[in-house]
């Protein structure tokens, strides 16, 4: 089937892609991960989902809708795991050109799901290695709090304070000199950051650590100058951890970045460091064709290795719960207010980084990587770890400290 979008099929496997590669020209069509090649039907069901692309880019709905139902007469009335990644996009594409789509989205963490997507998050931790990257994250913050035994962390998506707890007893058992903490916990949903507290208090009081924790109930732009105020007048070493939270930024107008801006207000703080984890794609100002390119690339990758888990098929569908998600925000939103899944590859947040006043590093003295089971890999580079599957980079964990 000629394709109105098949120039969005390219051939490199990287996870960071973010320029559409030009058409292939070998005699094997590309796979949905971009790893090995797709049956006929394969290449039918993908030309399919790119014929509707380019009709919604063109602003033709009307001609996509009819395409997309043809995908899902091949789909069928039961989809089969081979057919996931299809139906997902479907589904997406189907809620941006129908009438009857949602009108508006929001941070999917605010959303009241009957499957919260922060308990979907920590099944991910349990059966992915890339996406539990908290024994990475916590050596990186081990190492900027150092020997201290009074100290601050400011955790953004701090979710139910798992990574924060493992952090604390890390650092109370190797540093008995640890006599006091202070968390602030910033995170939209209140009852993760009552979660958080709990988990905090428990831990802390094993080992005789008194802890303050400030709970800020808010997404990372809406810190306003009196919360920034607050923390100025922290007196103690602080350290920063941001994980799977700043990609939902949204900027408040053209031209003015919001990332940037917290960037530059952190550094005023003059922290200790900030470790910052984040999916290594690109959705967040490119094209709808390329959004789209990247996410089929990111998320096919993520698909396979859910797929060959050691996890119930009911598990399985849960952690592709959580990347549906994701993808109905990214392809599926109807307008760019409604997107907040807006990740960004690991180099641009390094470059941010670096033009806020700090300096990346991944590559710490002492820094021990996890053994992981098979087909899962992490890479230490200069300036980031990477974790990922069969060599496709899903997670990056930068870690940075004021520069000069």
């Amino acid at each position: 089937m000629a394709s109105a979008g098949h120039h969005l099929i390219g051939g490199s496997t990287t996870a960071t892609e973010t320029t559409a590669p030009p058409p292939r020209t070998g005699a094997e069509p590309l796979s949905r991960t971009g790893a090995e090649p797709l049956s006929r039907t394969g290449m039918e069901k993908f030309a399919l989902l790119c014929d509707a692309v380019a009709h919604i880019h063109a602003g033709r709905p009307a001609q996509a809708r009819p395409v997309l139902e043809t995908l899902r007469k091949l789909i069928g009335p039961e989809v089969r795991p081979q057919d996931a990644a299809y139906e997902l996009y479907r589904a997406a594409l189907v809620n941006r050109v129908e009438e009857h789509g949602s009108p508006s989205e929001t941070n999917l963490y605010t959303q009241a799901y009957d499957q919260p997507q922060i308990d979907l998050y920590y099944l991910l931790t349990t059966h992915l290695p890339f996406m539990d990257t908290s024994r990475v994250v916590n050596e990186l913050l081990a190492g900027q709090v150092g020997a201290a035994d009074d100290f601050a962390l400011m955790s953004v998506g701090i979710g139910h304070g798992r990574q924060e707890s493992a952090l604390l007893h890390g650092l109370a058992a190797g540093n008995p000199g640890l006599r006091h903490c202070t968390v602030i916990g910033v995170d939209p949903d209140r009852e993760s950051l009552a979660t958080a507290e709990r988990t905090l208090r428990q831990a802390t009081a094993e080992h005789g650590v008194d802890l303050d924790f400030l709970p800020v109930a808010k997404v990372a732009e809406e810190l306003d100058d009196d919360d920034w105020m607050s923390l100025s007048r922290i007196d103690v070493p602080l350290v920063v951890n941001a994980s799977l939270a700043l990609h939902h930024m949204q900027d408040p107008s053209p031209g003015h970045d919001a990332r940037d801006e917290f960037f530059q207000r952190l550094r005023m703080l003059v922290p200790c460091g900030v470790v910052l984890n984040e999916f290594d794609t690109d959705h967040h100002e490119v094209s709808f064709p390329q959004r789209f390119f990247n996410s089929w690339r990111f998320f096919g990758t993520i698909l396979r290795a859910i797929e060959a888990a050691p996890a119930t098929r009911q598990e399985k569908d849960h952690m592709k719960t959580f990347f549906a998600r994701e993808i109905m925000n990214i392809v599926g939103s109807r307008t760019d207010d409604q997107r907040f899944e807006r990740h960004e590859a690991a180099a641009t947040w390094i470059n941010r980084l670096r033009r806020c006043g700090f300096e990346p590093y991944g590559d710490a003295p002492g820094l021990q990587v996890p053994s992981l089971p098979a087909d899962f890999t992490v890479r230490v580079l200069p300036e980031q770890v990477r974790l990922g599957y069969r060599d496709a980079t899903v997670c990056s964990v930068i870690g940075a400290r004021p520069a000069g």
